[in-house]
């Protein structure tokens, strides 16, 4: 039987967390993206996650946060240091 290369899998380009979410709506971002974007490390992220603060998906074994829970969440947190 005749073997056929594979091409390699190129990689999705990573969103810069500087644009704006109307640019990305409808997108999931990854745990390294929502720190980026906060300016938190991965693990501050998963201890979010862990806790319920921070709404994520799970897409098989990824685990992924939407663009609107991030909205969500920063709304909270805004709401709740004008109290």
């Amino acid at each position: 039987m005749p073997t056929t290369k594979r091409k390699p899998k190129q990689k999705a380009p990573v969103t810069s967390p500087d644009r704006s979410f109307s640019e990305r709506n409808g997108k999931y971002l990854t745990k390294e993206e929502v720190a980026d974007y906060f300016g938190v490390t991965k693990r501050k992220v998963q201890r979010m996650l862990d806790r319920g603060e921070l709404r994520a998906t799970k897409i098989g074994k990824l685990v992924r946060v939407h663009v609107d829970d991030l909205d969500a969440y920063e709304a909270q947190v805004r709401g709740e240091a004008g109290r």
